[in-house]
């Protein structure tokens, strides 16, 4: 288990030294799937040493061992390539880099992290999005990498390899960060609140003029409340909470109830009385609006009667046309 973070972060040396070591002891190993992954990994480590070091004098050997891994993962694949396809893919993409093909590694990365991404291999998809964006860097291509080590970062946070997430921000910030304050700015975000706009005693507008006025806003409400005792006359139908019932039953249930709900929701009475007036503005001019009368003048049977029904009228409009 040492050997794939060791690869994953970028100690390729240790990897290297660490891989060759249990190449002599794969034979014994029970899991093929283990075995296979030291193969993989020592070879991705020896094509970033050739990468490096392209003069390194063990290229012979290095390039030697990477075809063989490749041949036998080719074998794996030959019933089915779900398990192995993506990391043929994603060595013959390094390989063709050091053998200096563009064309063959960009087909090939893109297969890798198609194969690893549709059959869930995370892991082996974030892997493939770095070592991508890596080569991307390298081809001085830095706003697609910008967008691949993005994919990379989301990848390694999907499966909860924060570390790893980290260490890559850490190690590329200059490329995620170095150019994003340019393009961005903030945005503002339309909400679903409405105003009716016919609110002419807004609080927040009449604050600086609270001292000409002669009262504040808490005196309104108060007042708004408990009225002096010498412009209303107690009766029995006050309600238990000290708010009189006087007048109630001018109003309609609809009306009882809208007004309910904006009491409940508005504190300071500048905005309730503006909001109360509207719903009674409402109210009003939504009821059906008939009157009867009499033409004797007009009409051949004086008895007759005329009505005029008007269902809605514009607020806008003050004048009743029958």
């Amino acid at each position: 288990m040492k050997m794939p973070v060791l690869a994953l972060y970028g100690h390729i040396n240790e990897a290297i030294e660490l891989g060759e070591l249990l190449l002599p002891m794969l034979s014994s190993l029970w899991c093929e799937r283990l075995n296979y992954s030291v193969r993989y990994y020592l070879s991705l480590c020896y094509m970033a040493n050739l990468r490096d070091n392209p003069t390194q004098k063990r290229k012979t050997e290095m390039i030697q061992f990477i075809q063989d891994t490749i041949s036998l993962l080719e074998t794996c694949c030959t019933i089915s390539d779900v398990n192995y396809r993506g990391w043929v893919h994603l060595m013959m993409a390094v390989l063709a880099e050091v053998q200096r093909d563009p064309p063959s590694a960009l087909m090939n990365y893109e297969a890798a992290m198609d194969h690893s991404e549709v059959h869930d291999f995370t892991l082996d998809e974030a892997f493939a999005h770095e070592l991508y964006a890596e080569w991307l860097v390298r081809k001085k291509a830095h706003r697609a990498a910008r967008h691949s080590l993005k994919d990379c970062i989301s990848t390694y946070r999907r499966l909860s390899a924060y570390g790893k997430a980290d260490h890559v921000v850490a190690k590329y910030e200059w490329l995620l960060r170095g150019t994003s304050s340019i393009t961005m700015m903030d945005v503002g975000v339309q909400t679903t609140i409405m105003d009716s706009g016919n609110t002419a005693f807004r609080l927040e507008h009449n604050e600086g003029q609270e001292q000409h006025l002669g009262e504040t806003a808490v005196d309104r409400t108060q007042n708004w409340i408990v009225p002096e005792t010498g412009r209303r006359h107690e009766s029995s139908q006050d309600l238990q909470n000290g708010f009189s019932a006087v007048g109630l039953d001018m109003l309609d249930l609809s009306s009882i109830l809208e007004s309910s709900q904006v009491l409940s929701s508005e504190l300071k009475v500048d905005k309730l009385m503006a909001k109360m007036v509207s719903e009674s503005l409402e109210s009003i001019w939504r009821e059906a609006l008939t009157q009867t009368f009499r033409q004797k003048s007009f009409l051949k049977a004086p008895e007759e009667l005329c009505v005029a029904l008007s269902s809605k009228i514009p607020r806008s409009n003050g004048v009743l046309h029958v």
